[in-house]
């Protein structure tokens, strides 16, 4: 029997059964793979699972399954097995090809376990319970010999040679998938692994910091996984992964699983400027520079006179004289948007490899959208295979410091943005003959320029010194030079390849088998570098469709086609064989990084492919970033604020650690400001900002410009299916859209009942309380704390905000709690007064007052939805003593509490208990599940229905007022223990709330008609309302009860999350911003460029004009009746986009009264508007644009006569003519 097993990477074979006897498998001898045939207690059968995994089988030379012709059953030959790849986690395959003893697994860590989420670990066979059960085998969750335990760890052979990746890990579980976790210490600007670690695929994994990887360390990262960056870490650095001398990464993806570091916003767009090199302008950032990058370092040599500090970052040295030293493995990489700027012009390159060695394994990895270079050698032998560098700042490849690494199959496109295709450099100090002389021998490159809107300067640039050899290179669409070779030494340049006996310290090469199109200038020669010693083939490689139009990222369509066709002169003229039979390279059948027409290795992972702008794509596309979209300036804040300080709403702020704002400072947060919480590693305390007593925060926003403090997941990435329990007495609830950071937490020195030595409630070390009732924190206006809460310990999270012994002087109103996974308000003692508060849908209590809170409020709103507790949940006794004093005497007049209803939690929307007084006026409860108002283990205070005098103790008494209404509550209200029965009463009559549907009472169910105001003619405006509470000032008069004064006032509707997300009437807010484009259907594809064969477009499809499309003389553009074609926006420098019909071309486009076809911008109906001005007529003043202007037109050229020459080219576009001599002509069908 064989069950869970799997084999990977088999010579050619699987499974071969042999030498069966041809009677005993046709009566005797069963061979099966269905175990409801077999007897268990008669062993007269192989049964082989269905379900093991065969992965690895060569394709078109190897069998899954085989047998011995003639001798044993062709029955085998129909057996299946799971032949999904089981992602081993590294190195597998080469452990397969070297000996222990020799060669790279000598030096590379071997982890034999397989990816969490993987084949591996899906339909696994219950060996203990199955029809074969048998005691003796363990219940396992893995096929294969592994789980997440490696047992051979610390004992086998292997430990003596490369070893094993020792970390220990746990598959991520369901709820943890949308959880974030990051992989630094909270609040820290950079981590150094103790331990080996593993980072596996089903988490969203966030790199806040730089993480180093020492000497002797392993960070192994499991096929699938995704790394997030931030922009900045604390004190600005920017995150990357540095793996140091002696370190080691272990990242082994696939095609189908890729291994990819971004960042947080990848596809936001800067117009900032950053100069990458400081002998060219400065270019826009666009989709770059957004975190840092990967940086390896090794012990190989350089040519470095003493060990030197590593480009992008400070203090770490690289090179040594081990020329095969390995730093790992990284294989289907991609490392996107990174290069963030650490000075003048000094940028984090994509993957920085310094003095690496030969025993390091690279390929199949990609750099796209670095603001520095791609990938740069600073000296070392690291051989590479399949690189792509996409639209990065400066140089694709750069190599320097006496690099002598082998690359083959290496894609570049320059875009218009980047500098060079290579960059090769040797000199150091001054020495253009430094030794070792570098010498990159690259053969089976391309490098596709940006064309006539590239920089200058050559494709490849050749410098200082440097050697080395290239062949079956292509270069095409050069602004300017092909080859660029200067700053000559020593070394031989030659077009004829030396002998394998001739040092590579003395030449460099250049095939003249190379092909370099386009270029004005296909070589030229500077300073040292004498003329005429190479030469290349200057013809079109035939490049399958890699129009003008596509040169840049912005002009690609699904359409592009870098390959060569079979006939073109890529594949047809003469090829370079391996250099001196190297047999590092392959053989190939076409010039440039593909060496074949067909074979497409971009095309399961590269960005183009992702993106949609690849011919022949398998890739699923580009996941949505899970995070908040941030303005271009952001800074990582946390840790002791020692300094007053000012936030403007023109920066994000990161939350990456609680912000302790110390006594004597304060911060002062701009309206419209936005603080975004990270997430940290599960052992490290959630990111909040803690006010410490004396401290103040001054955070004035306006219900415009509120300011924000939420979590940086988008809020399309909150829901999550992990629980939390946020009270020993009630079940776990499921955290969904909360938990995700942790909150405010403001301390001061007014009056308590509890020692002044307590220390809060979510952190720790941090007391509160004093004998100041009149102590300030600060100003609290217009703010907004959403999704926080996060766990702390069990039944320990943070509430939304939290006051512990905050006094009077301090300022709070319209501020809003929405989605915690704790409390929404929580008052421990103090007297702060509050005004106009909401808290929506968070897990445990709206609002929660404790130890002696004394303070009023005025105008509040809870929703509890299904999964909240209680509205209010109100305490005083403290040390058991349910008479502490001061007693709680929290005075709320004017709040509205809407219940779940059925579906909500038990046990009252309002709990008045352990002692606690107060007095509770204009109250408006509703949809309560059982109770309206519970009462229970009461002390000694005297609990009212009348309110008394002002000259009575408010230590005395508890009153609510007999004109509260409760309403939908099986029982109104209920008494606990010691509370006598009687005392309480309420209207029991519906309040009239506009809108308030039993379908609407959780925010799953909201919809924009949602409206919680009371309605002038309800009961809420028309039954009694209590007055100020003895004439106490703090209160306004209201028309009606509940927590708006009137059927008018909606003090949400500018700032509240129930307005900005239209769950509610009468919304003014603009704080979660519309999309401002069109809706487009769920298939889009970018058109543009040349049409040069007829095609269809179907109303299935939402077509985006990318640029100027033109249908070609005897080509028809058919579009189906219903389509919509929308003009994107280009650069200012580009034409706008276009439909041309030329001459000889034509276009049908035959729609209908109810199917119209239509041409538009991609704008939103309600988003075009613009104060833009535009002359049309020279004759005219200047005209606003308005809803016009937003992309090009359409123009028909025909052959019809006018009056003007038949070589007139048309208004709008350049270098297109009209007219001739067929008055007939035709140019096709325009209708509807």
């Amino acid at each position: 029997k064989f069950i869970n097993v799997l084999l990977d990477n088999p010579t050619n074979i699987g499974v071969e059964i042999l030498q069966c006897s041809s009677t005993s498998w046709s009566s005797n001898y069963l061979i099966t793979q269905q175990l409801s045939f077999v007897t268990p207690s008669v062993l007269n059968y192989l049964y082989f699972s269905s379900k093991n995994i065969i992965s690895g089988v060569p394709s078109g030379t190897g069998s899954v399954f085989s047998t011995e012709s003639g001798k044993c059953s062709t029955d085998l030959l129909s057996f299946t097995a799971v032949q999904t790849d089981p992602l081993l986690m590294s190195a597998h395959n080469l452990w397969s090809r070297f000996e222990l003893s020799g060669g790279l697994s000598a030096t590379l860590p071997l982890d034999p376990r397989p990816v969490c989420g993987g084949a591996a670990f899906q339909d696994v066979e219950d060996v203990a319970a199955s029809t074969v059960a048998d005691p003796f085998f363990d219940a396992v969750n893995f096929k294969g010999a592994f789980g997440s335990v490696n047992w051979l760890n610390g004992w086998s052979f292997v430990n003596t040679h490369g070893g094993f990746v020792s970390s220990s890990y746990t598959c991520p579980t369901a709820a943890e998938a949308s959880e974030p976790v990051s992989l630094c210490p909270a609040g820290v600007p950079s981590h150094n692994l103790t331990t080996d670690v593993t980072w596996m695929p089903g988490r969203i994994y966030v790199m806040t910091c730089q993480v180093f990887v020492p000497s002797g360390k392993t960070v192994a990262i499991g096929a699938g996984t995704t790394i997030y960056s931030t922009p900045k870490a604390i004190g600005g650095a920017a995150p990357a992964l540095v793996v140091l001398k002696g370190g080691k990464v272990i990242a082994d993806g696939t095609a189908a699983s890729p291994i990819t570091f971004t960042a947080l916003n990848p596809e936001r767009a800067s117009s900032e400027t950053v100069s990458s090199d400081s002998q060219f302008a400065a270019t826009v950032l666009e989709n770059r520079g957004k975190w840092g990058g990967i940086i390896v370092l090794g012990l190989a040599p350089t040519s470095a006179s003493s060990p030197l500090e590593i480009e992008g970052i400070t203090g770490y040295t690289y090179g040594g004289i081990v020329p095969t030293d390995g730093s790992g493995v990284m294989r289907y990489v991609r490392v996107w948007h990174g290069g963030a700027r650490v000075s003048a012009n000094n940028e984090i390159n994509g993957i920085t490899f310094g003095g690496v060695g030969s025993g390091t394994v690279v390929d199949h990895c990609e750099v796209a959208f670095n603001a520095d270079d791609g990938f740069e050698f600073f000296g070392g032998t690291v051989d590479v295979k399949y690189l792509s560098v996409l639209f990065v700042g400066d140089d694709a490849f750069d190599t320097d410091e006496g690099y002598r690494g082998r690359g083959q199959y290496l894609f570049a496109m320059t875009g218009f943005g980047g500098n060079h295709g290579t960059e090769m450099d040797s000199m150091t100090n001054g020495n253009l003959n430094s030794q070792p002389r570098s010498h990159p021998a690259f053969y089976s490159m391309t490098i596709i320029g940006g064309g006539a809107s590239g920089r200058t300067g050559g494709l490849m640039r050749l410098r200082e010194g440097t050697g080395g050899k290239f062949g079956n290179i292509v270069l095409t669409n050069a602004r300017d030079i092909g080859l660029l070779n200067n700053d000559c030494g020593a070394e031989t340049r030659t077009s004829v390849l030396p002998a394998a006996s001739v040092s590579i310290d003395t030449y460099l090469y250049f095939s003249p088998n190379n092909i370099i199109n386009g270029a004005a200038t296909p070589i030229s020669f500077g300073t040292g570098c004498i003329a005429g010693a190479f030469s290349a083939i200057t013809v079109d490689p035939g490049l399958t469709n890699v129009p003008a139009s596509m040169l840049d990222y912005t002009g690609l369509s699904s359409t592009f086609n870098p390959l060569p066709t079979a006939t073109g002169a890529a594949c047809q003229s003469g090829k370079d064989a391996p250099p001196n039979g190297d047999p590092f390279f392959s053989t190939v059948s076409c010039k440039g990084a593909f060496g074949t027409s067909t074979d497409n290795w971009l095309a399961g992972y590269s960005w183009l492919a992702c993106s949609g702008k690849m011919v022949g794509s398998t890739c699923t596309g580009i996941p949505t970033t899970p995070f908040a979209t941030l303005l271009d300036t952001a800074v990582a804040v946390g840790g002791a604020l020692s300094a007053s300080a000012s936030w403007t709403n023109t920066t994000s702020y990161l939350l990456a650690s609680q912000l302790f704002v110390q006594s004597g400072v304060t911060l002062t947060i701009a309206a419209g400001t936005s603080v975004y919480g990270l997430p940290v590693m599960d052992t490290d305390p959630a990111p909040a900002i803690v006010v410490v007593k004396g401290g103040s925060l001054v955070a004035t926003g306006s219900a415009t410009m509120p300011i924000t403090f939420t979590s940086v997941l988008a809020e399309s990435a909150l829901v999550s299916s992990a629980t939390a329990s946020t009270d020993s007495n009630e079940n776990a609830i499921t955290l969904g859209e909360r938990g995700k950071w942790g909150g405010l937490i403001l301390l001061g020195n007014a009056p308590t009942n509890m020692p002044t030595t307590t220390q809060i409630e979510g952190i720790t070390g941090y007391t509160y309380g004093g004998s100041v009732p009149t102590d300030g924190s600060g100003v609290m206006q217009y703010v907004r704390v959403w999704h926080g809460g996060a766990i702390v310990g069990a039944n320990n999270e943070i509430n939304g905000i939290t006051f512990g012994g905050v006094g009077s002087g301090t300022v709070v109103d319209h501020c809003e709690v929405a989605f915690n996974a704790d409390d929404g308000f929580e008052f421990f003692g103090g007297t702060v007064d509050v005004k106009y508060l909401s808290a929506l849908f968070v897990i445990d209590d709206a609002f929660d007052t404790d130890e002696g809170y004394q303070g009023r409020g005025q105008y509040l709103f809870a929703m509890t939805g299904f999964g909240g507790n209680h509205g209010t949940e109100m305490d005083s006794m403290t040390n058991s003593n349910l008479n502490s004093l001061p007693r709680s005497h929290p005075a709320f007049y004017s709040m509205t509490i809407i219940g779940g209803g059925a579906s909500g939690r038990t046990g009252g929307l309002m709990r008045l208990r352990e002692g606690t007084g107060g007095k509770f006026g204009n109250i408006v409860l509703t949809n309560a599940r059982d109770v309206g108002l519970l009462n229970n283990d009461c002390g000694t205070e005297t609990r009212t229905s009348s309110l008394p005098a002002a000259s009575v103790s408010i230590n005395t008494y508890l009153y609510f007022s007999p004109n509260n209404i409760i309403n939908g509550a099986a029982t109104p209200i209920s008494l606990g223990t010691n509370c006598a029965a009687g005392v309480f009463s309420a209207l029991n009559i519906d309040p009239g709330l506009t809108n308030v549907p039993a379908s609407m009472l959780d925010y799953t169910g909201l919809s924009s008609t949602f409206n919680p105001l009371p309605m002038e003619t309800g009961a809420a405006c028309q039954s009694g309302k209590d007055a100020p509470p003895n004439g106490d000032t703090f209160f306004s008069s209201v028309s009606c009860k509940g927590a708006f004064g009137s059927s008018t006032d909606n003090w949400l509707a500018g700032y509240s999350w129930l307005a900005c997300s239209g769950k509610m009437v009468g919304s003014t807010c603009t704080g979660i911003p519309a999309a401002p484009f069109a809706t487009l259907l769920d298939t889009a594809a970018a058109v543009g460029g040349a049409l040069s064969a007829s095609a269809s477009w179907t109303n299935t499809t939402s077509y985006l004009l990318a640029s100027q499309l033109f249908v070609q003389s005897g080509v028809t553009l058919t579009i189906a009746a219903g389509t919509s074609v929308y003009g994107l926006p280009v650069m200012d420098t580009d034409p706008a986009p276009a439909l041309v019909v030329l001459k000889g071309g034509s276009i049908s486009a035959s729609g209908t009264f109810s199917l119209p076809i239509t041409f538009t911008s991609v704008l939103a109906e309600s988003a075009l508007s613009s104060s833009v001005t535009v002359f049309t007529d020279s004759n005219e003043n200047a005209i606003t644009l308005g809803e016009r202007g937003k992309w090009g037109g359409l123009i028909l050229l025909g052959n019809a006569p006018t009056n003007v020459a038949t070589t007139t080219t048309i208004e709008g576009i350049t270098g297109y003519s009209y007219g001739g001599t067929v008055a007939t002509d035709s140019s096709g069908t325009l209708q509807y």
